[in-house]
């Protein structure tokens, strides 16, 4: 009897030791260490411990701490797989998907073992089956198969909607659908959903109660990673230190489903306050387009998400995703092929205005380098380090050291001494930053085919150096030289709703090219064309009032109707009204010919978009507020002005009547524009300049001008020099009025236009 007690407990002893080296193993593994990690988890393996068995081909797949062998790997995924061991199905389900390790393809067999592995809750299987489910897939598949999800009631359904509303990549991703798959798929089981819970807090902002609950739940649920146990609890506790007594009563007492219904709740509200998308999920579907992830290259869609999501992450303070959006519109403007979206000087206001975000650092040293920029070296010097500190690795310009400076801002000479460089040097060759910056250079300064086929093989030269981040910027090359981009200017106007699928009615977007035969019409002289005009001025704000706006607009709606114009004048117009009367004038002048926009008022840019004020604007705060009351150019230009020739003419460029500013590169006056096909854009002054009232009752120097100069018999663009002249006589040089954009077809003659 003795005997036996004493085997017992040295069997019991026994297994605590096997237990305690697998743990010890699992530690070692997951610090990286992978060499000191092998032989123990080797010799769990061996006896048996399913766990192991999946560790264990984890390493041989992976050549982690042992020669990489997949025969091997597949050996001990099916030992660890026969005992349900998710790490073991995972691997194995990929070995039957796509036929490695002398397996035979079975498509359905690896997504059925990788399903049982996320249904165990093993997030590493996530993204597999992400990728196996929805890979290769058409829009209209992935809906079918969306819609099927939806009716499946496990873990891996639940995640597999969640990572499709998270991952953006096979659609456009949307937050508000993410989260509650997420916290679905939470309640079943699948506990790595925790972290994606909690990160999207990030960008939906969660009241502290609500943040500091999922965080107390997922480390109770024993499925954070230790690396990250810290930093988790690190925030709990400051999230707890700064709650009131009652709300840390009912963090500790809070269960899931409460939880589940309070964070729908709030996630309601704001969608009622902000909108149905989310600032990030704008700004990532922008890139998207960019880089043609949808199949084609849309780069004014791009720009157009990219400013609703800056101008929306502008109105709820997210820093983070401001500083990405900024970065991410100069990329666009600066590296487009469309000419509508194409715009330097705007791209150059953007990059520098995002020397926060992650690539800020980059662009903004390669910008100095290149004598588009100027900072001091204790700032260059700052950016290195912010630099090293994201890539891990020393910027390359540290080593290149400068540019000779009769190079600067020639970027064609500054290419080929890049490219010189590079050839001439063994160990330049090794570095991919060089590659990649001849690459962008060669996209940004596109001119012509040559300069596309030039940007994709160094882009092929850097993959093949590094291949991160920049395998979508060689696709898009190849579809731009497949000609699979956007060339025109799509109608923009519901193309948001149905991208996100949040439409509440049955009109569908129109996404074909607005006004494609743009031009003065070709009518007989006989008929009289169809012309409209829409003449704003706002004088009375509640403080920086203007003197002049309503007699300005007054004496352009009086000129207009002089010419034969229809005429829709209105005054000291509302946020509600002004647009309104955009959308009366849209309907009103859906068939005309000629439309014109002229308004009078305080007029600024926020985050590089231009935005015209509305008397009841709240001047007194802080200048956020724009992105949410203001009246946005683009939305003008792109939603509210019908007609084959449309022009603007803005007398908006007053003095800024907010104190603060949000951008690093200052934005006085407007900023320059993009503008479609068809039309042309007058400003009162230059961008980033400032327009006069006027004096006492009279007119301000652009419109006293403007107003005159339209008598003449003369094409609108001669008459523009006119003002121009004029207005840099009268101001003394101090005001230089400027134009974007231009109109095709015949003369446009503004005071005969109406019978022309």
């Amino acid at each position: 009897m003795k005997k036996y007690i004493l085997s017992l407990a040295l069997l019991i002893f026994s297994a605590c030791a096997f237990s305690q080296s697998l743990d010890q193993g699992i530690n070692l593994f997951n610090e990286a260490k992978f060499k000191e990690a092998y032989p123990i988890i080797l010799q769990n393996a061996n006896n048996g411990d399913a766990r192991a068995q999946g560790y264990l081909a984890r390493l041989y797949a992976n050549g982690w701490g042992t020669k990489k062998d997949m025969k091997e790997a597949a050996v001990w995924a099916e030992k660890g797989a026969q005992k349900n061991d998710p790490a073991s199905q995972n691997i194995l389900g990929n070995l039957y998907f796509y036929g490695l390790a002398d397996y035979s393809v079975n498509k359905e067999k690896g997504i059925a073992l990788i399903t049982k592995s996320v249904d165990q809750g093993y997030g590493l299987a996530r993204p597999y089956l992400m990728s196996m489910v929805f890979g290769g897939k058409t829009q209209a598949q992935i809906s079918e198969i969306e819609s099927r999800l939806k009716k499946e009631k496990s873990i891996s359904s639940a995640q597999l909607l969640q990572d499709l509303y998270r991952d953006h990549k096979y659609k456009p991703a949307n937050v508000y659908k993410m989260i509650p798959y997420g916290m679905e798929a939470y309640k079943r089981g699948g506990y790595s959903s925790g972290w994606n819970i909690i990160a999207a807090g990030d960008y939906v902002q969660y009241p502290p109660l609500i943040e500091a609950a999922w965080i107390k739940l997922y480390l109770s649920s024993g499925k954070v990673e230790s690396k990250d146990e810290a930093s988790y609890q690190s925030k709990l506790n400051e999230l707890t230190s700064a709650m009131t007594p009652s709300q840390q009563s009912e963090l500790n007492s809070i269960k899931l489903n409460a939880l589940i219904d309070k964070t729908n709740s709030y996630l309601q509200k704001r969608q009622s306050e902000y909108g149905p998308i989310e600032a990030v999920d704008l700004v990532n579907e922008g890139w998207e387009q960019f880089v043609g992830e949808r199949g084609m290259v849309n780069e004014p869609l791009a720009q157009y998400l990219m400013e609703e999501g800056l101008r929306k992450a502008i109105l709820i303070h997210d820093k983070y995703v401001m500083d990405v959006a900024r970065n991410n519109l100069g990329v666009v403007l600066g590296a487009s092929v469309n000419p509508n979206v194409r715009n330097k000087r705007l791209a150059q206001v953007h990059i520098i205005d995002g020397g926060d975000s992650e690539f800020g650092p980059d662009n903004l040293i390669w910008y100095a380098y290149e004598g588009k920029t100027t900072i001091t070296q204790d700032q260059l010097n700052d950016l290195f380090k912010r630099y090293k500190e994201v890539r891990g690795e020393d910027h390359i310009l540290t080593q290149l050291g400068p540019l000779p400076a009769e190079l600067k801002n020639k970027p064609d000479l500054i290419i080929k001494y890049l490219e010189g460089k590079y050839n001439s040097d063994e160990e330049l060759k090794k570095n991919y930053q060089l590659a990649e910056q001849i690459a962008d250079m060669y996209e940004d300064n596109y001119f012509d085919v040559e300069h596309l086929q030039e940007a994709k093989k160094w882009y092929e030269i850097r993959n093949k150096l590094d291949g991160r981040d920049q395998d979508e910027r060689l696709a898009r090359i190849n579809l731009i030289l497949k000609n699979a981009y956007v060339k025109d200017t799509p109608n923009l106007r519901f193309t948001i709703d149905d991208l996100f699928e949040i439409r509440k009615d049955n009109q569908s977007a129109v996404l074909g090219a607005i006004n494609s035969n743009v031009g003065v019409s070709t009518k007989s002289s006989s008929q009289k064309l169809n012309v409209y005009a829409l003449v704003i001025g706002n004088s009375s704000y509640q403080i920086s009032g203007l003197n002049n706006a309503v007699s300005d607009s007054k004496l352009m709606a009086d000129k207009f109707k002089s010419y034969g114009f229809n005429v829709t004048s209105i005054n000291n117009v509302s946020r509600k009204s002004f647009v309104r009367a955009l959308m009366d004038f849209s309907e009103k002048a859906k068939d005309a010919d000629v439309t014109i926009l002229y308004y009078s008022g305080h007029g600024m840019q926020l985050g590089g978009v231009n935005y015209l004020l509305p008397v009841d604007i709240d001047l007194k705060g802080s200048e956020d507020i724009v992105a949410l009351d203001g009246i946005s150019l683009n939305d003008i230009e792109r939603r509210y002005m019908p007609g084959k020739s449309r022009i603007i003419f803005l007398d908006a460029c007053r003095s800024k009547p907010f104190k603060t500013s949000q951008t690093r590169g200052g934005d006085v006056g407007l900023a320059p524009v993009n503008v479609s096909r068809g039309t042309l854009i007058s400003f009162a002054t230059k961008d980033g300049g400032v327009a006069y009232d006027g004096v006492g009752g009279k007119n301000s120097p652009y419109t006293g001008a403007l107003a005159s100069s339209l008598d003449e018999k003369e094409d609108i663009s001669i008459v523009l020099r006119g003002v121009r002249d004029e207005v840099i006589r009268a101001t003394q040089g101090k005001q230089e009025p400027w134009e974007y954009g231009s109109l095709s077809g015949g003369k446009l003659v503004i005071s005969s236009i109406a019978v022309q």
